[in-house]
């Protein structure tokens, strides 16, 4: 069993850090904020030139066909960067619905669109503040037209069409909803994290198209999603303990690097420990994910996300503890991966949630959502 990501993932790796460094992307999701922008627009379709929005997609189905690996290594410098740009909405969680439960006509109609970028498309799952549970979901579809209202939608002020998860009769169902739609009502959320567009979504008899979804594959599609926000989360925890190391090696006081101090050495090696802890765990969920299905794929990719979590929430705020006042400074960069680690922490369910989630994969009982 070999864990390490093959030679092409990492090419495909630095090769998008360098893209990322080059384009400034993280002073550039810094405009996004001020300026109550929706994303990084140049980054995003540049994105799409280089082929990294298809790699999820077949090359049948118009993509690239990068696989999993390659994903995950995109996913990662993402959240390196910070970037402005909705990769896990478009290019990973709307893709896999599609790849999991669209039919063969809905596949070629939004494929292609995905992986050039021209087309975005968002996920709305969630219902308010809370765990995904099915128990939870209001959202209704009677006679092929949805009425419910979904928050937060990421990406939603912009995006073409929703895929929303509702109710039809007993069951629950990914719906493919048209957001230019008569019926449909669009409001922007005040969001922790500025650089990132969210939305409140009313639907009222909105025409709507299934997807072909059913528990198992339900649960397998959040276990995806898990596995490549928890990748997002390590880049976003690698950039906050890499700052935070560089400014403790070079911010003097008393006549020394505050690095030297024993209370900062113990505050980064803990953030390390956390780091090199979720990559573990999240470089097996990536092998699970091509090789494992079921239970097996539920409990690596919930270690995943829940160490993955817990890497992304002390390391950027240890960074911020690092930098002292400077840290807590709207001109810091410091402040923008905590509030993306804090979003993206509770953008498929609380730690907690997820834990529960490992705990019945372990012991065979159903708490897969």
């Amino acid at each position: 069993m070999n864990f390490e990501f093959s030679d092409e993932a990492i090419a495909v790796r630095d090769m998008v850090r360098k893209m990322l460094t080059e384009e400034d992307a993280i002073g550039r999701t810094r405009d996004v904020a001020l300026t109550n922008g929706t994303h990084d627009r140049k980054l995003w379709e540049l994105m799409g030139e280089l082929g990294l929005l298809g790699a999820a997609i077949p090359e049948s189905l118009g993509g690239s066909g990068m696989g999993a690996e390659t994903c995950c290594m995109i996913a990662q410098e993402i959240g390196r960067a910070c970037a402005s740009v909705p990769y896990q909405t478009s290019a990973i969680m709307a893709v896999q619905a599609l790849l999991l439960f669209g039919t063969e006509e809905q596949k070629a109609k939004f494929l292609p669109g995905l992986s050039s970028g021209e087309l975005v498309l968002t996920v709305a799952h969630a219902e308010g503040a809370g765990n995904p549970d099915r128990m939870n979901i209001a959202a209704q579809v009677v006679d092929g037209r949805l009425t419910g209202t979904k928050w937060p939608v990421a990406e939603a002020e912009y995006a073409k069409s929703a895929i929303v998860l509702a109710r039809d009769g007993d069951d629950v169902n990914f719906f493919l909803a048209d957001l230019s739609a008569p019926g449909v009502e669009r409001s922007r959320l005040k969001s922790l994290d500025p650089a990132k567009n969210m939305m409140r979504v009313s639907f009222t008899d909105v025409r709507v198209q299934p997807l072909q979804a059913d528990p198992e594959s339900l649960a397998k599609f959040y276990d995806i999603a898990a596995i490549f926000t928890a990748f997002e989360q390590i880049g976003c925890a690698e950039a906050s303990l890499s700052m935070a190391i560089d400014y403790a090696k070079n911010r003097y006081a008393f006549g020394r690097a505050i690095g030297s101090f024993q209370a900062l050495k113990q505050k980064l090696a803990d953030c390390y420990i956390a780091l090199e802890l979720a990559r573990s765990n999240a470089y097996s969920a990536t092998w699970t994910l091509e090789n494992r299905d079921g239970r097996e794929l539920t409990a690596a990719a919930a270690a995943a996300r829940v160490s993955a979590s817990h890497a992304a929430d002390i390391c950027s705020k240890e960074n911020i503890q690092v930098h002292g006042g400077i840290g807590v400074t709207w001109e810091s960069q410091c402040h923008f991966y905590l509030r993306r680690a804090q979003m993206l922490n509770l953008a498929l369910g609380a730690p907690t949630f997820w834990l529960d989630r490992l705990s019945g994969a372990i012991l065979h009982t159903d708490h897969r959502g």
